[in-house]
């Protein structure tokens, strides 16, 4: 419990503690990859993962496995 003098000092200590969180989370936030940028690569993973799932369907010459894992 806060004593009742010290209320406003303890709010004005939450509230810049607050800020800087928000300031940390504004910066973290530019460093992270685009939705477009995930998306892109989702686009690409779905696209191997039918690429790979049809050539494993067709049994794959060893050449073919070889080519795919160098991919």
């Amino acid at each position: 419990m806060i004593p009742l003098p010290q209320v406003a000092d303890r709010a004005e200590e939450l509230n810049r503690f607050l800020e800087d969180i928000y300031r940390q989370m504004s910066s973290a936030r530019e460093s992270l990859p685009s939705q477009t940028s995930i998306k892109v690569q989702a686009d690409e993973i779905r696209k191997q993962k039918l690429f790979i799932e049809g050539l494993f369907a067709a049994t794959p010459n060893v050449l073919e496995v070889r080519d795919e894992e160098l991919y």
